[in-house]
């Protein structure tokens, strides 16, 4: 019991007790009085760097302890080592590289920088006492501080020592917050770095969709509209003509009214202006027609080009046929109004074709095909018609279609061949040698020639094939009866058609062909129509030269103000006039007839040219003094085969000068 009684702690005395609280409070009164010495609670400062963060530093471990020099070393990193960053006073730095050397040796330095308090030590010197303590953070160390002590060590008393370790782990904190804030401003700007990057990609970004949107809508307009009148091409049109036929099925279905036509629209003559006027005016037609189609269309309604000059219509929630017939006749008389073109006032004229759906059997492709058949007819018809697709146009359309093959096929084997109408001097008359027109036999019994074989081959694109096959033929035929019967001074006529003149191998191709039959320029005698002779066009003029340096005579078909303004130009071009009464007044009285030919007789002497007539009265040609002579034939002047033309020849010659001129 005495032993436990002995082994507990004895109680402080009240009077010890006091002392205690007086000796705390003492050294408490002490630290705070240092704390204030070393500005421990007056406003921070900010920290620009490592430099002023060691300078306070050292400020305040003086203040504490009193010492003759100070030292900071830091770790350096990468590879390890120390690098001097603070010396004070800068004088005693070799001081300070010989003392951290010799630490170093003796191994008082890495010891210091595992102790959590200071380190007291002798200087290699051997004077003075070496204070050694540790900059370390609870993370890693930071280096260590070196310092010469101007007191012994007994002096110091435990408040400074402790005040110094908490500025110096104060001083590794703040060195390591200075590192991480230049390791978070560099972050920071490497970042706003790279917002800005990413910005600058993200606008780029945009506008690179932006550019890609507005491609993909160009190509993709491009793809449905014609890049010439900016309408639908024929891609959209047909999807638009399928949306028509399934919504008219539904309607069907459901007995409302589901009536839309398909409208094929084809320009009349529209080769003609880009031969003349060049593809830049045959484009700015096209466009003014496309603008005008749809001024006169409904807004419902659709127009689209599909190709050269042809547009396909949509009219869609008909009530009627007729409501579609009556929007047709309302573009066609937008169509009507004069076009300022290149100078000349041009009326523009279209054929229309319609063909009507719903259909279960009908599709976009048909509907087109029905009705560019109709559309077809419409120009045989006349050109700036309205019809209307049936099953009789198909038939037709077929028979027509199989021609064209078969002249095709005819023309490269050469199985065309050549009729001749006489023409004849209108002061004698006077043969004065043929006209040559196509003739063609079509195997089935069919035989056709002149005007309606023309515009067969006009359909099919195959006039100017024929026009050389026509013109090789007749000019064989020429040398032949040249050549048999003596008469050197007979012609052939060729009539130049509208869509041939502009063409710019024509005199190669004239020239060749006398050539080849071993015929003069004199010998051919080319028809160019009136309508052809425009003021600005220099390339006709120069093929009318290049004609004439062959020695080929030129006549004009008919005549009207451009032939007077042209031969005003050009006089020495125009050899001779044609003065054959129009087909208007073929009806008209004989009488009447010879009244017009007396006077465009005097015009053509007036002016100094021949006067050639092709239609000639029968009495005047078959009658006792005409140059066939009475019962020379059945009566009739149709055209003549080659072997026809020669006996006619050959009668002329029979009956002296008189009927024959230039023979």
């Amino acid at each position: 019991m005495s032993s436990q009684a002995e082994s507990k702690p004895r109680r402080a005395s009240p009077k010890q007790r006091l002392e205690a609280m007086e000796q705390a409070y003492c050294l408490t009164m002490e630290a705070l009085e240092l704390a204030t010495a070393m500005g421990v609670g007056a406003k921070s400062r900010s920290m620009h760097g490592s430099a002023q963060v060691l300078a306070d530093s050292a400020q305040r471990v003086r203040s504490l302890v009193p010492m003759k020099a100070l030292a900071f070393y830091l770790i350096r990193e990468p590879g390890g080592g120390f690098n001097l960053a603070k010396c004070w006073p800068p004088s005693r730095r070799r001081f300070f590289e010989r003392e951290m050397a010799h630490l170093a040796e003796t191994g008082s330095a890495p010891w210091a920088l595992h102790r959590d308090g200071p380190v007291f030590t002798t200087p290699h010197s051997g004077k003075g006492e070496l204070f050694v303590h540790t900059l370390s953070t609870p993370s890693r160390i930071r280096g260590i501080f070196v310092g010469l002590l101007d007191q012994e060590v007994k002096a110091i008393q435990d408040a400074p020592l402790k005040l110094v370790t908490i500025v110096l782990r104060n001083t590794a904190a703040l060195l390591e917050s200075v590192e991480l804030y230049s390791l978070w401003r560099a972050a920071n700007v490497q970042l706003k770095d790279r917002v800005r990057d990413l910005e600058r990609s993200r606008r780029s970004l945009r506008r690179e969709i932006e550019r890609r949107r507005a491609v993909e809508e160009q190509l993709k307009h491009q793809t449905l509209h014609d890049a010439l009148t900016g309408l639908p091409n024929r891609t959209l049109i047909r999807d638009r003509i399928m949306q028509a036929i399934r919504r008219g099925m539904r309607r069907t279905r459901n007995q409302e009214n589901a009536a839309f036509c398909v409208a094929f629209m084809d320009l009349d003559r529209f080769k003609l202006v880009n031969d003349h006027l060049g593809h830049a005016a045959g484009d700015a037609l096209l466009v003014e027609t496309g603008r005008r189609v749809q001024e006169g269309l409904r807004e419902l309604d659709t127009v689209a080009r599909i190709g050269g000059d042809e547009f396909v219509i949509l009219l869609e929630d008909l009530t009627s046929p007729g409501e579609a017939v009556r929007v047709i006749k309302r573009v066609r008389a937008n169509l009507s109004e004069p076009l300022d073109l290149e100078g000349f006032s041009l009326g523009i004229s279209a054929s229309f074709g319609l063909a009507f759906g719903p259909s279960s059997m009908s599709t976009p492709e048909e509907l087109i095909e029905q009705a560019d058949v109709a559309m077809q007819a419409a120009k045989q018809a006349g050109r700036d018609r309205i019809r209307v697709y049936c099953k009789a146009l198909r038939a037709l359309e077929r028979s027509r279609n199989t021609h064209v093959a078969r002249l095709r096929s005819a023309l490269h084997a050469g199985r065309t061949t050549a009729l001749f109408v006489p023409t004849f001097a209108a002061q004698g008359p006077s043969l004065t040698g043929f006209e040559a027109v196509p003739a063609w036999d079509d195997g089935q019994g069919g035989f056709i020639y002149g005007k309606q074989l023309w515009n067969l081959a006009k359909h099919s694109n195959l006039e100017w094939e024929l026009w050389e096959r026509t013109l090789s033929e007749g000019l064989s035929q020429l040398a032949t009866w040249r050549e048999e019967s003596g008469c050197g001074g007979m012609a052939l006529t060729m009539h130049l058609g509208r869509s041939l003149v502009p063409r710019s191998d024509m005199p190669d191709t004239v020239e060749e062909a006398l050539q080849n039959v071993g015929l003069p320029g004199s010998a051919l005698r080319l028809e160019v129509p009136e309508h052809s002779l425009l003021d600005s066009s220099e390339r006709l003029t120069e093929q009318l030269k290049r004609l004439k340096r062959f020695g080929v005579r030129l006549c004009v078909g008919d005549f009207g103000e451009r032939f007077f303004s042209f031969l005003g130009q050009h006089p020495e071009l125009i050899d001779s006039m044609r003065i054959d009464p129009c087909a208007e007044e073929a009806a008209a009285p004989e009488a009447s007839q010879e009244v017009k030919s007396a006077c465009l007789r005097k015009v053509a002497d007036a002016l100094g040219l021949e006067a050639q007539e092709h239609t000639l009265s029968r009495e005047a040609v078959l009658g006792p003094h005409g140059p066939l002579g009475q019962g020379a034939t059945d009566g009739t002047l149709r055209p003549l085969t080659a072997q026809e033309a020669l006996e006619m020849v050959r009668r002329v010659r029979s009956r002296g000068s008189h009927g024959y001129a230039g023979f």
